[in-house]
């Protein structure tokens, strides 16, 4: 009977050891290629899904930081700049268009705006002063030795040179004048207020004076002569001189004539020419141009060059000049326009143009942009049905 029971509990022992192993073995039995495909397909997806949301969350924070680096005032340029050393901060100037370098100075302290001009190239410092508005010009003029003034002057256009001059006293405005080459003197005199020309040719020692007055009128009647060429040949004769003294030639032209010379240049020298005229003459010159030429020209100027031009214009004009323009060129031109100027000329192009310069657009200017055009856009229906039929 013992030996039975031991027996029956012996085989019961196996057969539990046998289930186990069988257990142990099913559960690991490799799984088939297809569950294996569709576990790994899962976990692909999964990993896609995580990478993308990352990607995403990326590019919002990338969007950010860029918005906000593009959306700093030039106030906060200027002290930025006015906290760095002399070197350091006129090597971040030198990066930027005249105009914008212009407009940065201009919010810096007194200090250190003339710390920077003073450490410039005579041409860049010539070249930004002229960008300046006219006190500001004369102001930091005014602080220089005479020669340095007179040598940053003389690379300066002929009409601005003038208007700096004209703001200082008689004194300082004569030494200045007699410190520079002869063209340069007639120049600036022929363009000068009358009671200024009086003042300073009064008080000019006798062989500048003659010198001046000997040259003044040569450069009255070459101006007269040019001014009768066919345009075709004045712009080729336009063509052979220095920079500044084209463009102060063509700004002492009747605006016709002008405009119809500019026309006759390669796209390049005329661009050129333009650019170191007073911002309103260039305006004004330009308007009378073709459309296509005026937007080739507009092309070749720095972005805040362009956009300070066209908002001179007339808003038909400008609209005609930046629909010719590859859309992210004519969108960065808009987010330099002041938010009026910006909506009134979208609202003019056509709905294509409109849609892609939009969508070339920084994001903040773009919604802003959209605003003041819907706020245009109920203003103009409200004014057509308060007026009577």
């Amino acid at each position: 009977m013992k030996k039975q029971s031991r027996m029956t509990l012996f085989i019961i022992g196996a057969l539990a050891v046998v289930a186990v192993v069988i257990l142990f073995a099913v559960q690991n039995i490799p799984p088939s290629s297809e569950d294996l495909a569709g576990t790994i397909g899962g976990a692909e997806k999964a990993d896609k899904h995580r990478i993308e949301q990352i990607s995403e969350q990326d590019v919002v924070l990338g969007e950010t930081s860029e918005e906000t680096v593009y959306m700093l005032t030039l106030q906060e340029q200027a002290t930025e700049l006015a906290n760095m050393p002399v070197l350091e901060r006129n090597a971040s100037l030198g990066k930027m268009p005249a105009l914008e370098r212009a407009q940065v100075l201009e919010k810096m302290p007194a200090l250190q705006r003339n710390e920077s001009l003073e450490k410039m190239p005579v041409l860049e410092r010539a070249e930004v002063l002229e960008k300046m508005p006219g006190l500001e010009r004369a102001a930091v003029l005014e602080k220089m030795p005479v020669l340095e003034r007179a040598q940053t002057l003389q690379n300066m256009t002929a009409f601005q040179r003038a208007e700096a001059l004209d703001k200082m006293p008689t004194l300082e405005r004569t030494q200045t004048l007699e410190k520079m080459p002869v063209l340069e003197r007639a120049q600036s005199l022929q363009v000068m207020q009358d009671l200024s020309r009086a003042e300073t040719l009064e008080k000019m020692s006798g062989l500048e004076k003659s010198e001046v007055l000997e040259k003044m009128p040569s450069l009255e009647k070459s101006q007269q002569s040019l001014e009768k060429m066919p345009a075709l040949e004045r712009a080729e004769a336009l063509g052979k001189m220095p920079v500044l003294e084209r463009a102060f030639t063509l700004g002492k032209m009747p605006l016709v004539e002008r405009a119809a010379t500019l026309e006759k240049m390669p796209v390049l020298e005329r661009s050129q020419s333009l650019e170191r005229m007073p911002v309103l003459e260039r305006a004004q010159s330009l308007e009378k141009m073709p459309a296509l030429e005026r937007s080739q020209t507009l092309e070749k100027m720095p972005v805040l060059e362009r956009a300070v031009t066209l908002e001179k214009m007339p808003v038909l004009q400008r609209a005609q000049s930046l629909e010719k323009m590859p859309a992210l060129e004519r969108a960065q031109t808009l987010e330099k326009m002041p938010l009026s100027a910006r909506a009134e000329t979208l609202g003019r192009l056509p709905a294509l143009a409109r849609s892609q310069t939009l969508d070339n657009m920084q994001q903040l200017e773009r919604t802003q942009t959209l605003e003041r055009m819907q706020t245009l856009e109920r203003s103009q229906t409200l004014n057509r049905q308060q007026q009577p039929e």
